[in-house]
């Protein structure tokens, strides 16, 4: 058996390739259906801490409140409303790229005309000492 799955892994030939494609085709449906991912651990973990959590209300926030908060900070290089909105690692991060920015002379001149729906597929649980 471990032979022919060899063969049909290293072939080129057409059938081989519709033998692959099938398999890893099925393996990603079932696997996904049958396993835990990321964002399901993340949701979970959430509705434990917080049962009246829903996902839609949380992209309408951040549709609303946070994006264009944090978005509009950081065009005007309000280094304080960044520290306040995000994560010590990401304020690092935004920080030292805004002050870089600034020590080089450069200016933002920029302004946000729509913000798209937030994707929330992209999710996973921050594990952080303290407060994040």
């Amino acid at each position: 058996m471990f032979d022919i799955n060899t063969q049909i892994q290293e072939s080129d030939h057409a059938v081989a390739q519709s033998v692959r494609f099938l398999r890893n085709t099925a393996s990603r449906v079932f696997g996904s259906i049958f396993s835990s991912t990321k964002i399901s651990e993340t949701m979970t973990e959430i509705q434990k801490r917080e049962p009246s959590f829903t996902q839609i209300s949380f992209v309408k926030m951040c549709h609303h409140k946070v994006l264009p908060n944090v978005i509009e900070a950081f065009y005007r290089a309000d280094l304080n409303i960044l520290e306040d909105w995000c994560s010590t690692v990401a304020y690092s991060k935004i920080s030292a790229d805004i002050k870089q920015f600034i020590q080089t002379g450069h200016r933002f001149v920029s302004t946000v005309l729509d913000i798209t729906e937030p994707d929330v597929s992209i999710s996973y649980i921050n594990h952080c000492i303290g407060f994040c």
